[in-house]
């Protein structure tokens, strides 16, 4: 269960576990060393940093998580206060955009690889990566091109990059199949919806990541869970879509800097529910 952004987690959100080492001796189990756990997980719960002058924040982590488990199981609140106390418990839309590096840098790359097209072609783009499509299938081709643009994750976050870039391409299978097209024949025409996809995607797996956990601990059934779930997914795509209309993402310059902006104006339409 995820303890919220610097709480009670490894070291950079790590994939192993903090006690992990290969070579260490099998060591006896300290009989205390649930109970410090219990507590680091436990002092996770206030994840935003705090001032001097502000000992409690405004919105807490555990907060957030109450919220949302209130609302899955249908006592109090909605889709849109959850969400809002989901990314005020992040310190703020700027905070919440500024603590996803895999996130940004995925982005970043699958942008670059939207002008790459448009400058050139999708098989002169796919040869400057060094993949093979020469009697490959779709499929083959966007699994080697995920793999490009978000290698074997290391850390939870780059878990949650790859995935969403795993269903931006799936999208992009769907729509090459359904316009009976060759995955070659693509431009940036073409390609323009995968960015605001692949951020719709990206933020809706990490609030899974971070808060699904209270979904599945809601006493409800697993159909109404999914419901929630596209409930959330929805309501994040609708702000989604109103930050990027009208974007045209073949002239877009997709440098650290005007990705996280984008992730600001998408957190910033969740926080004030606009």
């Amino acid at each position: 269960m995820y303890g919220g952004p610097g709480g009670g987690q490894p070291k950079e959100n790590s994939l192993l576990p903090r006690d992990f080492n290969p070579h260490a001796p099998e060591q006896p189990q300290d009989p205390d060393e649930n109970q410090q756990d219990d507590q680091n997980d436990n002092e996770g719960d206030d994840a935003p940093k705090r001032t001097e002058t502000d000992s409690i924040p405004q919105t807490t982590w555990q907060s957030a998580k109450t919220s949302m488990a209130k609302f899955a199981s249908g006592n109090a609140g909605s889709v849109a206060s959850s969400l809002s106390g989901y990314v005020k418990a992040y310190g703020g839309a700027k905070s919440a955009s500024r603590s996803m590096p895999a996130g940004i840098r995925t982005t970043v790359s699958l942008g670059d690889f939207v002008n790459r097209v448009a400058s050139s072609s999708f098989r002169e783009t796919l040869d400057g990566y060094q993949i093979d499509y020469d009697g490959k299938s779709a499929t083959e081709v966007l699994t080697q091109l995920i793999s490009v643009l978000a290698p074997s994750p290391v850390t939870r976050e780059d878990s949650i990059a790859r995935k969403a870039l795993i269903l931006t391409m799936e999208e992009l299978y769907e729509w090459v199949e359904d316009n009976e097209m060759d995955i070659l024949d693509l431009d940036a025409a073409g390609l323009n919806f995968i960015v605001p996809c692949y951020v719709k995607s990206f933020i809706n797996e990490r609030l899974l990541n971070d808060l699904g956990s209270r979904v599945e601990a809601a006493d409800i059934t697993p159909e109404r869970a999914i419901e929630i779930e596209t409930e959330l997914k929805e309501y994040i795509d609708s702000k989604v879509d109103v930050v990027f209309t009208g974007k045209d993402f073949s002239n877009t310059t997709f440098t650290t800097e005007e990705v996280e902006s984008l992730y600001n104006q998408c957190y910033t339409a969740m926080e004030i529910m606009i």
